[in-house]
């Protein structure tokens, strides 16, 4: 009895340990599906959440590297542009060099010849001309200086030669007034009468024959009012008194004094047409 017993106490033992494992395997497999479950969208989430930070990182690094890449492109042609810039600027500086030497020569031929006139010579005419030969303005200043110096019968005289000169044409010509046009006035009985009568009479007074208008003037206001503009400097002003005298005794006495007095008015003419035009490409240098 008591043996029956305990067998059947063992066999219900056994199926309540076989039962609790049934239970236990159950609620591990329930726990692991959970767990498997839960994991999977763990996983997945974790996942997700990395793409999402990996996108937003891979774009921040493409963003970044394009924004470095586009300013090393830009930086790139700024570089370019500044060596196309610098080449630009080492051709303009030789073609400069280049321009500043010419016109250095230009200028400075120029007034070589400008002190040679200055003195009546034009000892360096020809080679300014060959300095300046591919500048028209000058070269055709030249040509005049050139036309007054052949056209000179006693060259180009200076302002205080024209000047010392002229006291001897205005004495003679005054003798020509003096004598008269009319018969008996030529020949060395003539020449006597002007000299007595140029030592006798009065000359007349500049600023008498300054003031006297139309008509009134005569030869021997002519000759006065040429003084005074020869004494001034003024050249032209002589020169178109002298041409208004009517004597043809005292024409002829001070047609070489024009002749040199326009000769000297077309070289200062010719002189004033090349300082300015030195002036012009100096002043384009220093620009």
């Amino acid at each position: 009895m008591s043996r029956e017993l305990r067998e059947q106490e063992d066999r219900i033992e056994r199926k309540n340990i076989a039962k609790r494992n049934d239970e236990l395997e159950h609620t591990k497999k329930m726990f692991e599906s959970a767990w498997a479950e839960r994991q999977e969208k763990w996983v997945k989430a974790m996942q997700e959440e990395m793409e999402v930070k990996m996108g937003e990182e891979t774009r921040r690094i493409k963003e970044e590297y394009t924004e470095k890449l586009k300013g090393l492109v830009d930086k790139g042609r700024g570089m370019e542009e500044k060596i196309k810039e610098l080449q630009g600027r080492v051709k303009k500086g030789e073609a400069s060099s280049s321009r500043s030497s010419k016109v250095h020569r230009v200028v400075g031929g120029v007034m070589g010849l400008m002190g040679s006139l200055e003195e009546g010579k034009i000892d360096d005419l020809e080679a300014c001309k060959i300095i300046c030969k591919d500048d028209t303005v000058i070269g055709a200043a030249l040509e005049k200086v050139e036309k007054c110096a052949k056209n000179g019968g006693s060259g180009i005289l200076t302002l205080s030669e024209l000047q010392e000169r002229w006291g001897s044409v205005k004495g003679e010509g005054r003798k020509m007034v003096l004598t008269g046009e009319g018969k008996g006035s030529d020949g060395l009985g003539g020449i006597l009468i002007g000299s007595v009568l140029g030592m006798v009479m009065v000359e007349v007074g500049e600023d008498k024959a300054m003031t006297k208008k139309g008509t009134e003037v005569e030869d021997e206001d002519r000759l006065v009012r040429a003084g005074v503009w020869v004494k001034n400097g003024k050249l032209e002003r002589a020169v178109e008194e002298l041409k208004e005298l009517k004597g043809k005794k005292v024409k002829k006495v001070v047609q070489g004094f024009v002749k040199d007095a326009e000769n000297k008015i077309g070289v200062d003419q010719a002189v004033a047409v090349m300082k300015l035009r030195a002036s012009a490409l100096a002043s384009s240098m220093m620009s």
